[in-house]
């Protein structure tokens, strides 16, 4: 029998990841995903269906996108923080 599939996280990748949450406002972004983990299979399946029914579809060129969108899953609500390339002293650390 296989285990759990598994990854692992690169920390370069994990800064960026919280550094992006936190610009959202998001500070206690580990708590809520240790949470997530307990939900039952409704309770992420509502989570999912309104997460994905709020989106809105507009053409873009996706060149031009100068926003990351976040979703909040415990208040359920998107947070959008402007994108720009790491610099490159940060993706050195």
């Amino acid at each position: 029998m296989r285990g759990p599939l598994t990854f692992d996280v690169d920390p370069i990748v994990l800064a960026e990841y919280s550094r992006t949450r936190e610009l959202a406002g998001l500070f206690a972004w580990q708590e809520t995903h240790r949470e997530v983990l307990n939900w039952n299979s409704q309770r992420l399946y509502q989570v999912a269906e309104r997460t994905l029914g709020s989106i809105e579809r507009l053409p873009r060129d996706a060149m031009g996108c100068k926003q990351v969108a976040l979703f909040d899953p415990e208040f359920q609500q998107w947070h959008f923080v402007p994108y720009s390339e790491p610099d490159d002293d940060r993706s050195q650390a």
